[in-house]
């Protein structure tokens, strides 16, 4: 990353991952899909 990053959280279908930074918000779309997570 360019900057330093903050916060990083899952989004969309799983496949997206967004990433907050000093000056910026970022959206990787990515080829795998991330774990679902678990309620219960």
């Amino acid at each position: 990353m360019p900057e330093v990053t903050a916060n990083l959280a899952w989004g969309g279908d799983g496949r997206d991952l967004y990433i907050t930074a000093s000056t910026s918000f970022y959206r990787i779309r990515l080829n795998v899909q991330g774990i679902p997570a678990v309620r219960g």
